[in-house]
C-alpha cells in the first residue's frame, strides 16, 4: 500500500514537470490586462456585498432581495483569451452578439493574438466573414479555446467600470428570483460560481465556466488606471479572515481594511498616493489566520502607468520595506518548481469548491 501511494506522488510530480505551473495572478502573454483584472475585481468586490450595490441599483433592479453574498469567481486563462478574442472579433468586424459572425478557423487559439488579430482575413473560414452552414456559437468558440461555457456577457464600453455597472445596474422590473434575459448580465456576476475570464479589446466580454485557479486571494486590481491617487482593491476567500492585509507599492506597504462583506469573504481596500506618472509596481500581502504569507500575484507584480511603458504584469517585483512582511524571492531550481507545481495542486485540490454557472445573456 505504501509503495503503491508513492508511486502515485512520484507519477503526479512527473506529470506536473512536463506541465509549466501557471501562479496565480501571473501575466501570460499579455493575459489578463489592466481592464480585465479591474473587471474581476469589480465582479468578486461585487458578491460579498451585492445588498449594497442593488442599494444603488434601486427600482431598476427588481429582483435585488435573491443576492446574498457568494463565493468568488476564479481566473481561468482560456475563458479570458476566449472573451479577449470575442470582444476583438465584434469591434473589429462590425457586430455585437454572442454568436460569432462567420465560422470561426478551427486554430483560431493559435493564430490570436500573434497572428491573428481578430479581422475576418484571418478569423473566419474563407477569410470573410460569412457563415459556412453555421455561424460559431458563443460556447463552441469558448470550446475551441479550450474550455466548456457556462454563460457570457457583453458590453459595448471598454472601461471596466462603465461596463460592469451598465451589466450590474441593466434594467429589470421583475421580482422572480431566476434568470431572465433582461437580468441575465446581474445574475450571472452575482450568482453564478466557478471560473470567469473577462475580455477588453474594444468591446468588453465575460465568459462563465466550471474551474479556475483557486487561491486565498482570487483577484485583485487598482483603479483608474493612473491618477495622483488610485484605490487598489484585493478579495480574499478562506474559512477564516487575515491576520493582516497590506499593498506593497514600490517597496512601501499600506495596511488594507476590509471595505465589503465579511472578513473571511471579503473585499480589502487601499488608497496609494503619488502615483501620477511614471510606472509603479505592487502587488498584496495577506497573512491567513495560519500565519501563511499569500501575496497576489503569486510572483512578480502589476503595474500603475502608462500601458505603453508600465506592463500590468511584470516579473520585477518591488522591495519589502516599510511596514512590509519579507517576502522571499520564488524558487528557480527544477526541483524547487516541481515542488511549487505539487504544492499549488495539492492546494487546489483540498479548496476546490467549484460549480457550475448559468446559460448566457445579451447587452
Amino acid at each position: 500500500m505504501a509503495r503503491s501511494a508513492l508511486w502515485l506522488v512520484s507519477l503526479l510530480l512527473v506529470s506536473l514537470a512536463s506541465q509549466p505551473a501557471l501562479a496565480v495572478g501571473e501575466g501570460v502573454a499579455g493575459f489578463p490586462n489592466w481592464a480585465e483584472r479591474a473587471l474581476h475585481q469589480l465582479a468578486n468586490r461585487a458578491r460579498v456585498d451585492p445588498q449594497l450595490e442593488m442599494q444603488s441599483c434601486g427600482a431598476n433592479c427588481g429582483e435585488k432581495a435573491c443576492y446574498a453574498p457568494e463565493a468568488p469567481l476564479y481566473y481561468k486563462h482560456a475563458l479570458n483569451r476566449s472573451a479577449r478574442f470575442h470582444a476583438a472579433h465584434q469591434s473589429r468586424n462590425g457586430y455585437f452578439a454572442h454568436n460569432s459572425a462567420c465560422t470561426l478557423v478551427a486554430d483560431v487559439d493559435a493564430r490570436f493574438p500573434d497572428t491573428c488579430n481578430g479581422d475576418a482575413s484571418c478569423s473566419c473560414v474563407g477569410g470573410v466573414k460569412a457563415c459556412s452552414g453555421t455561424c460559431t456559437a458563443w460556447d463552441a468558440r469558448i470550446q475551441l479555446f479550450g474550455s466548456g461555457g457556462s454563460g457570457e456577457i457583453i458590453a459595448s464600453p471598454s472601461d471596466p467600470e462603465s461596463a460592469f455597472y451598465l451589466w450590474l445596474f441593466e434594467p429589470s422590473s421583475a421580482p422572480a428570483c431566476s434568470f431572465s434575459q433582461a437580468n441575465g448580465h446581474r445574475w450571472l456576476l452575482l450568482r453564478s460560481s466557478g471560473a470567469v475570464g473577462f475580455g477588453v479589446s474594444g468591446y468588453s466580454v465575460g465568459d462563465f465556466s466550471s474551474g479556475g485557479d483557486l487561491h486565498e486571494i482570487p483577484s485583485g486590481s487598482h483603479w483608474p488606471r493612473q491618477a495622483e491617487s488610485v484605490e487598489t482593491w484585493a478579495s480574499y476567500y478562506a474559512s477564516a479572515g487575515p491576520r493582516a492585509a497590506r499593498v506593497d507599492v514600490d517597496g512601501v506597504c499600506t495596511p488594507m481594511q476590509l471595505a465589503r462583506g465579511a472578513a473571511q469573504n471579503g473585499a480589502y481596500q487601499a488608497t496609494v498616493s503619488s502615483v501620477g506618472s511614471g510606472c509603479h509596481r505592487y502587488y498584496f500581502q495577506f497573512e491567513t489566520d495560519g500565519g501563511e504569507l499569500v501575496t497576489f500575484p503569486e510572483t512578480g507584480s502589476l503595474g500603475i502607468g502608462p500601458a505603453s511603458s508600465c506592463p500590468d504584469w511584470s516579473s520585477e517585483r518591488p522591495p519589502s520595506g516599510s511596514g512590509c512582511a519579507n517576502v522571499p524571492e520564488p524558487a528557480v531550481a527544477a526541483a524547487g518548481a516541481v515542488a511549487l507545481a505539487a504544492l499549488v495542486a495539492l492546494r487546489a485540490v483540498r479548496r476546490s469548491v467549484s460549480r457550475g454557472g448559468r446559460t448566457r445573456s445579451s447587452a
